[in-house]
């Protein structure tokens, strides 16, 4: 079995924030209230009419960078989310068009929650190992 090893990683943040207090003036809360049984402070929102699959590219592009890896050099790509644009195709195939991947890449969505990117680097590694896939991108 192959060695497999995590090259590079990216993240992207949308800049418009929605914090607590500002979540406490729409409904019945505090921050102190969300804080302690999440610790949520703020989530970063999308501007309207921004598909999902935008902040996967960036965020990838900046792992890509990282690693040192030309995106055509990626044959395997996993996108774990629970909010894809919409249910077919799933956000994986339009990461990939953002991205130009070229030749014949596999591609596949996970929706597992907040644990969808730990299956992700499980499902990347187990494929990796067989020698089956080159390089794999998890977004």
């Amino acid at each position: 079995m192959l060695k497999v090893k995590i090259a590079g990683t990216g993240a992207f943040l949308p800049e418009r924030c929605l914090t607590n207090d500002d979540l406490a003036q729409l409904v019945e809360t505090s921050d102190e209230w969300i804080r302690t049984r999440t610790g949520i402070r703020k989530r970063h929102l999308l501007p309207e009419g921004q598909p999902p699959a935008e902040m996967g590219i960036a965020a990838a592009r900046a792992a890509l960078a990282a690693a040192g890896i030309d995106h055509p050099q990626v044959d395997l790509l996993i996108a774990a989310t629970n909010v894809p644009e919409q249910p077919i195709p799933g956000t994986a195939p339009h990461i990939a068009l953002g991205l130009e991947l070229s030749g014949e890449p596999a591609f596949l969505d996970i929706k597992a929650g907040c644990a969808g990117f730990v299956y992700g680097l499980a499902l990347a590694s187990g494929c990796l190992a067989t020698g089956m896939f080159q390089n794999a991108l998890v977004v």
